[in-house]
């Protein structure tokens, strides 16, 4: 199962990468930050006061077909569109918010209030104890002359097999040799302390001692609290990709963040899982969820940030079973995800899943500006996870009653350039490849030009296009059948004012 899941990602990713290569019939042209603005025009006089579905004459829902010259893409849209409820709107420059120590202090209150918060080393290093028993594990393994206990080298064997590549002992000893795991733990534990002695600490850059020395000891801090009976892990990054990250979420010492494996219900294939009931169940009243996550994020001070999308969620964790195919996730928890976004003059930022940290090849050396981002995740205990990450700074208004093409023609677009971006697919391995538009949204979203300032840009209002989509591939030999019905992931993104179609990846 995992093996053919596995498949169907690669295959899928490929798709998604298909559709950023150009067509012999014409170029999907795509917005760039700086140069953009001189393109767009303030609306006209007789405009003024009409809302923004009555100026681009947007309907109540969007009906259209599309398809590939081949017949392998279909595109089908019985859509409800979503316009903000507001009479016009503007274009925003907006930079990088840094990462400050009054932003860590807020962040920590917030989620933590007085918590006490203890460095992360101090607390979770191995004593003397705990290592000497998986050492004597080891070692009983060594004497019963089982020099593969957890099957590692077996299975890599069985996978140079099935690739008809070669398998050499030294390759097999990197993946893992088992008296080098034994003098791996037996320096460990050399330097082991005898007991854990927790060092209460207050959050800061560069606080965590067992950082000094590294060059990017003051770009992170991390550290456990302990709250309500439950372990948290709290974390601060600052660097060249994220100009500002804080998480929290609870902590299991034995696999770190119990939500690292959370996945969307709904998106995710239905054989093994457990009934939407139970997940439910064990997210708890999704009504007080909410409001418990808008809590958190006031405290926090983002008071321009709404919710623009929640999806129910699951924690998983592996099997444990380290052979291959038969590897699965089990699912233990629920809990309810939500999205928030900004909202700028009644206008919101369109929540879409793409984390915007793309570049537009494996040579490029310029370091992507992820998306603004705030999520928040509750259930029936409390607090799972949040996230806040490279808040932006609003600046100048540099177009204030922005001109917005008609809807017809926002159409018109979608449906020429959705097939063109699928024309092409037979080369994939695809059969067959169907969307169904079931929303359009009207939203800010922001755009930049990397190759002139990465940390700044624009906010503009962009049409997105979401719905389900389904897939017959073959690969290898193998026939396969694939659905993907993750409500944030847009088919296309057009610019509302010039018509140009923007990557969600790259963020122009």
């Amino acid at each position: 199962m995992r093996k053919k899941l596995a498949a169907i990602s690669l295959l899928t990713g490929a798709l998604l990468l298909w559709g950023c290569q150009e067509t012999p019939e014409e170029k999907i042209v795509r917005e760039k930050g700086s140069a953009s603005v001189e393109n767009y025009q303030e609306a006209a006089e007789g405009e003024a006061g009409t809302s923004l579905r009555e100026r681009v004459e947007a309907p109540e829902t969007y009906t259209a077909q599309a398809k590939s010259e081949d017949g392998i893409f279909t595109m089908e849209a019985e859509a409800k569109v979503e316009v903000p409820e507001a009479d016009a709107i503007s274009v925003y420059q907006i930079g990088a918010v840094p990462l400050t120590q009054e932003f860590i202090d807020r962040f920590t209150e917030s989620f933590l209030g007085d918590a006490p918060i203890y460095d992360a080393y101090s607390y979770t290093v191995s004593t003397k104890s705990e290592i000497l028993k998986e050492l004597e594990e080891l070692k009983g393994y060594q004497a019963a002359g089982n020099e593969d206990p957890y099957g590692y080298r077996e299975d890599y064997k069985r996978q140079c097999q099935e690739a008809g590549e070669p398998c050499d002992e030294e390759t097999l000893d990197a993946v893992f040799n088992l008296q080098q795991a034994i003098d791996s733990a037996q320096a460990a534990y050399e330097e082991a302390p005898e007991t854990v002695e927790k060092k209460q600490i207050q959050p800061a850059l560069g606080a965590n001692d067992y950082m000094q020395g590294s060059d990017k000891a003051g770009d992170m801090f991390l550290g456990v609290a302990e709250k309500d009976g439950k372990m948290y892990q709290l974390m601060f990054t600052q660097g060249e990709l994220d100009s500002l990250s804080a998480k929290v979420g609870v902590y299991d010492p034995e696999n770190g963040s119990d939500w690292s494996l959370a996945n969307n219900y709904d998106a995710t294939e239905g054989e093994g899982l457990p009934a939407r009931e139970q997940v439910e169940q064990w997210a708890g009243d999704r009504e007080q969820a909410q409001k418990q996550a808008e809590q958190y994020v006031a405290d926090l001070g983002l008071t321009d940030f709404q919710i623009q999308g929640s999806e129910l969620v699951m924690k998983g964790r592996d099997s444990g079973d380290l052979r291959g195919e038969q590897s699965s996730i089990i699912y233990e928890d629920g809990a309810w995800t939500f999205y928030f976004t900004r909202t700028v003059d009644g206008f919101p930022v369109t929540y879409e899943m793409n984390p915007g940290a793309a570049v537009e090849d494996m040579d490029s050396t310029i370091v992507p500006w992820p998306y603004e981002t705030c999520v928040v995740t509750i259930n029936r205990e409390g607090l799972c996870q949040a996230q806040v990450s490279n808040l932006y700074e609003v600046k100048e208004v540099q177009v204030k009653d922005a001109a917005l093409k008609s809807f017809s023609e926002i159409g018109t677009i979608f449906e020429k350039m959705i097939a063109i971006k699928n024309s092409d697919l037979a080369s994939a391995g695809v059969k067959r490849y169907d969307l169904q538009v079931s929303r359009v949204t009207l939203g800010y979203m922001r755009i930049y030009d990397p190759g002139t300032d990465a940390r700044s840009g624009l906010l503009v209002p962009v049409w997105d296009f979401f719905g389900k989509q389904s897939q017959d591939i073959e690969y290898e030999g193998q026939a396969y059948s694939y659905e993907n019905a993750y409500p944030y992931n847009s088919f296309l993104t057009i610019n509302a004012l010039d018509g140009t179609v923007i990557d969600r990846g790259l963020g122009y």
